[in-house]
């Protein structure tokens, strides 16, 4: 159910509320934030490139690390290093990616996908009425 009622928001998201900008901001930092472990290996191997390797940035990193409030974000992690400037590089391609993904949704895509039998078939199943009547007991 939890991957049905996060589709159902999701498509939701999509069709009204928020200006196209909005939800491809919440999209792209959620996105920054969220990388998936399963890339920590490229991330450990960036981060030590960038921490190790280039010492032309050995300064930089000295004086973050003595700044009083930079140590406590843990840069001079390798996976932490590699995954924050991952999460930058991404941002912006992201953003714009999912703010045109949006406007094709709302002009295009969204009439195509409720005329979709699965999603008919979804939306009007008793079980998802029962757990939309539910849902709504504890609002």
């Amino acid at each position: 159910m939890f991957w049905l009622n996060t589709i159902k928001n999701f498509i939701k998201i999509l069709r009204q509320g928020q200006t196209p900008a909005q939800i491809a901001g919440g999209f792209a930092l959620g996105a920054a934030v969220g990388i998936a472990p399963v890339f920590d290996p490229f991330f450990h191997a960036l981060g030590y490139l960038l921490l190790v390797n280039f010492s032309g940035l050995q300064g930089l990193w000295t004086s973050l690390y003595n700044a009083p409030i930079a140590p406590l974000t843990r840069f001079n992690n390798t996976v932490v290093m590699g995954s924050f400037v991952c999460g930058l590089f991404l941002l912006f391609p992201i953003y714009f990616g999912m703010k045109q993904f949006v406007v094709a949704y709302r002009t295009h895509i969204g009439s195509r996908v409720e005329r979709w039998r699965v999603y008919q078939l979804i939306s009007k199943s008793t079980l998802m009425h029962w757990y939309n009547k539910i849902r709504s007991l504890g609002e």
